[in-house]
């Protein structure tokens, strides 16, 4: 060992070699281990088992109900409980074919600002469509539609929603509801935008505002069901903390739609 030492002293090319390959092999070994760990293995490294093969594992049942309840704890997204919409107008066809074949109850949430999402004369088709079933489905004696907005003067969107909601109002559809939010909207970030169908799908539209292009924004359809529980109980809390303008079974607050209505001539 004194004369490897001494060598090494003697020689800094040789150590400087010898460093390297070490450090090589530390950082090979270091690899390997976070490789298998986001691959979930096990990695064992020391002692080394030479002419042994692995012993096999066995599941105790202790280990069995562990793994069974890993497994009852996470419960992983499929293909079939998502989908992933190319553009608005495939949004809009699919969202008025989930409102039409809806069996009890629609939760429409508008609010934030918001570029128009019809780029194209499909895309306004579409769209156009999208507004008239509002309307049908709303109608309809089984179902409760209920929706919240925000009329945001800073683009015309915030016109656009004000001309809907007085659409839907004045036609006194009985099972449609609306309530609204007050606040500036200079001040607040992008809002996202959904709807939910007989709390067993959610479907994820705008979101990015203003600030980004919409072009290359996503559009989601999702059914799995913790997840639309989530959003049920977000729109729950929208709801109870958005002022009425229209209950069920009853008419509007037209004085109420009149002075939101004013801001804009102001």
């Amino acid at each position: 060992m004194n004369e490897l030492i001494k060598l090494l002293s003697n020689n800094p090319t040789a150590t400087s070699s010898i460093i390297i390959v070490i450090s090589f092999a530390v950082c090979s070994v270091i690899l390997i281990y976070l490789i298998a760990f986001f691959q979930g293995r096990e990695v064992s490294f020391w002692p080394p088992k030479i002419g042994k093969r692995p012993a096999k594992l066995i599941d105790t049942p202790h280990s069995s109900s562990m793994s069974n309840k890993r497994n009852s704890d996470t419960k992983n997204l499929s293909h079939h409980d998502v989908k992933l919409f190319k553009d608005s107008q495939a949004l809009f066809e699919y969202v008025i074919h989930k409102m039409k074949s809806a069996e009890k109850s629609i939760d429409d949430l508008s609010w934030g600002l918001q570029q128009s999402m019809s780029r194209t004369k499909l895309q306004s088709v579409s769209s156009d469509k999208y507004y008239e079933t509002r309307i049908l489905c709303a109608s309809k004696n089984n179902i409760q539609y209920r929706e919240v907005m925000t009329f945001p003067k800073e683009t015309v969107y915030g016109k656009v929603r004000l001309e809907v909601a007085e659409e839907m109002t004045e036609k006194n559809i009985d099972g449609y509801q609306l309530r609204y939010y007050d606040f500036l909207h200079e001040n607040i970030p992008p809002l996202s935008n959904f709807l939910i169908i007989d709390s067993e799908e959610v479907i994820l539209a705008s979101h990015r505002g203003v600030v980004m292009p919409i072009e290359g924004e996503t559009y989601l359809a999702i059914n799995q069901k913790d997840i639309v529980d989530w959003f049920q109980d977000y729109y729950n809390a929208i709801w109870a903390g958005a002022e009425t303008i229209k209950e069920p079974s009853r008419e509007a607050n037209s004085e109420l739609l009149q002075r939101i209505k004013q801001r804009f001539s102001s």
